[in-house]
């Protein structure tokens, strides 16, 4: 059976239960077409990271900033290898399910 989880405290939650490089599923509606997606993703991945910020935000935004979970999409690398274009943000606020160390969690408000 699933576990339940508050949305306010989703971010913190996992930051502290899901490590830097440790994977982790997450299911979430997607903000321009409503799509439903399922994803499995990494925090703290440096491979690829330019430190200039996301296009449009002004120096010192943050992920946070805007509601976004900030991750690596472990499913988004080429053939080639091509790891650029493999991160993500989430909308918080649009985060269904999780599923962490083996543990499936139920994203309630």
């Amino acid at each position: 059976m699933a576990k339940r989880i508050q949305r306010h405290l989703l971010p913190s939650w996992l930051r502290n239960e899901v490590k830097n490089g440790q994977f982790f599923s997450v299911r979430f509606t997607k903000r321009s077409n409503g799509e439903i997606r399922d994803m499995t993703a990494r925090f703290g991945v440096k491979k690829g990271v330019s430190g200039v910020g996301r296009k449009g935000w002004k120096e010192g935004d943050t992920a946070k900033n805007y509601g976004l979970l900030s991750v690596y999409d472990v499913n988004k690398i080429t053939a080639e290898g091509d790891t650029k274009g493999a991160f993500r943000m989430i909308p918080i606020e649009n985060i269904i399910s999780l599923k962490v160390n083996g543990e499936e969690y139920i994203v309630v408000d």
